[in-house]
């Protein structure tokens, strides 16, 4: 995270989202934020991502496509 808080720079945004945000480590830097949420269910409202990372994320959900359409409306 902290690596990519720096390449996005102020102009940009990182959002850490995941259900159990123990194992996220808090980031020094003032454009991260960690969201406790279910990505199945968050709402992004009109938010949309230039770019999305999951490690081992997708293949554990069913549905991982409409997960996706919500981020990329493409």
């Amino acid at each position: 995270m902290n690596w990519l808080s720096k390449k996005v720079g102020s102009c940009g945004k990182v959002v850490a989202i995941d259900t159990n945000t123990r194992f996220l480590p808090s980031s020094p830097h003032s454009n991260t934020v960690i969201v406790k949420e279910d990505i199945r269910h968050m709402d992004v409202g009109g938010d949309r991502f230039h770019l999305i990372h999951g490690r081992y994320v997708l293949l554990h959900i069913p549905e991982f496509e409409s997960v996706l359409k919500k981020c990329f409306p493409f």
